[in-house]
């Protein structure tokens, strides 16, 4: 499914007209806009994880080089940033379909980690809180999957505020001729 400018959602938006089609590409059961929301919403948690629990602990364990590199400044600041200009200066809205990838997302993650943990990077875990021989785990993963959920439903949130703040522009401007 895609949506195509032009055509009636049947919403009565004036703003957002625009209708669900199916694309010829082979993946029907995907569509880029939800992996963008997927993306949206995933880097921004990402971003507040690594500068507000990952930093401040790489600092107290004296390892502060680990966060502050170039590596991760893209991928844990220019990352968020650009998504966040491209969210902010185009028409797409977050939607709530994503919410079956946004929940799938962290499960892959963690059994990616495991993967890796187990066999490249014997004993590394890329996140402390991610390491399995505690207590805390199962609450740390469960965590994890609340926050991504959060992490959605705060840019939805942003996407109702940026729709709302369009619609105003869109009926000034209409005012006015």
């Amino acid at each position: 499914m895609a949506l195509v400018d032009g055509d009636d959602d049947g919403t009565g938006n004036p703003f957002v007209s625009r209708r669900r089609v199916m694309r010829d590409s082979g993946l029907h059961w995907i569509d880029l806009e939800l992996l963008l929301d997927v993306c949206l919403a995933a880097s921004l948690l990402i971003c507040v994880v690594v500068w507000t629990i990952l930093y401040p602990y790489a600092v107290k364990t004296g390892h502060p080089e680990k966060i502050l590199n170039g590596v991760s400044y893209c991928q844990h600041g220019a990352n968020v940033l650009l998504l966040q200009l491209d969210f902010l200066a185009t028409r797409h809205l977050v939607s709530k379909d994503a919410l079956p990838l946004i929940m799938g997302w962290p499960s892959v993650y963690a059994v990616f980690a495991w993967i890796v943990h187990g066999t490249v990077a014997k004993g590394f875990w890329p996140y402390p809180f991610l390491e399995l021989n505690t207590p805390w785990a199962p609450l740390w993963y469960g965590g994890l999957l609340a926050a991504h959920i959060m992490a959605l439903i705060l840019v939805m949130l942003l996407s109702k505020v940026k729709q709302k703040k369009q619609r105003a522009v869109t009926f000034t401007d209409q005012v006015e001729v």
